[in-house]
């Protein structure tokens, strides 16, 4: 698991009851795991194929630093899966809470149509 990303949640990406909005947070894991494929996988036309199911396990307040985490765990012939863990992060005691958990793919499309995986 290797540490991909962190933001800090400001008041611009808080939703109508003040907790971070899970649209923006899904936009930021979206597009740093699908950097973190195009990176190991030496690929530029990754591009996500499915987000696993995932449950919010806690609310995220404004000033929150959040952590996203990922790891590859398979690859096949023309997509890769990775876990995914978002973690908020407390600069002051060191303590971490799990945000969310879950698995996406990525698969390498050229045209419209998946395709191999290169190999390097």
């Amino acid at each position: 698991m290797q540490l991909l990303a962190t933001k800090i949640v400001k008041k611009m990406d808080l939703g109508s009851n003040g907790n971070l909005f899970g649209g923006e947070l899904l936009a930021w894991v979206d597009e740093a795991v699908a950097a973190y494929a195009m990176l190991i996988l030496q690929n530029r036309e990754m591009v996500t194929l499915s987000i696993d199911s995932l449950k919010f396990e806690r609310e995220v307040k404004e000033g929150a630093l959040l952590q996203i985490n990922a790891g590859l765990i398979k690859t096949g012939t023309t997509s890769a899966t990775f876990e995914v863990v978002v973690n908020t992060y407390d600069v002051v005691d060191s303590s971490i809470e799990r945000v969310f958990k879950t698995n996406m793919t990525f698969v390498r499309v050229i045209n419209g149509k998946p395709h191999p995986i290169k190999k390097t």
